[in-house]
């Protein structure tokens, strides 16, 4: 009976000692001791901001009919986007070294064609008559304009025939 009577005790102190222990914690809580992945995008007031930056230049157009502001980004080395905004509606041209697709655009289409122009031969994703999605390579480096409303095919070939 004594023994019973120890072991018994022996289980409910140690029971209370682990409950009293203070739990485990995964990461450091402390206020300003955390790690954030710094923003790689770099705003620019110029083309020429921009390519100081890239390492290399693009040739887009000042404006687009219907789209009211611009905006040029920037990662460092890689690559040079240019938005062009209206509201809702964006026009975004990119243009990096290399031969990937650089338009971030993973969206289904319900055609793709090929289009030569000027020797330029282009990808195009469509919905209906509608361009959304223009991508080519030349001279070593790749381009994309993607645009959310969608635009006619003459429109994207004087947009292409404008970038550089």
């Amino acid at each position: 009976m004594k023994k019973t009577l120890s072991f018994a005790l022996s289980i409910l102190m140690l029971w209370g000692l682990v409950g009293c222990q203070k739990p485990a914690q995964d990461h450091d809580t402390t206020p300003g001791t955390q790690v954030q992945i710094p923003n790689p995008l770099v705003t620019c007031d110029t083309s020429e901001e921009a390519a100081n930056i890239a390492g290399f230049s693009m040739n887009a157009p000042e404006s687009i009919d219907g789209y009211k502001e611009r905006h040029i980004q920037v990662i460092s080395g890689q690559i040079i986007s240019i938005i062009y905004q209206n509201g809702d509606h964006t026009i975004t041209i990119r243009k990096a070294a290399g031969t990937d697709d650089i338009s971030g655009d993973f969206n289904t289409y319900e055609s793709t064609e090929q289009l030569n122009i000027n020797g330029i031969n282009a990808t195009l994703k469509c919905n209906a008559d509608q361009i959304f999605l223009a991508t080519w390579t030349t001279n070593g480096y790749t381009y994309s304009i993607s645009i959310d409303s969608g635009m006619t095919q003459d429109s994207v070939r004087d947009l292409i025939l404008s970038v550089s």
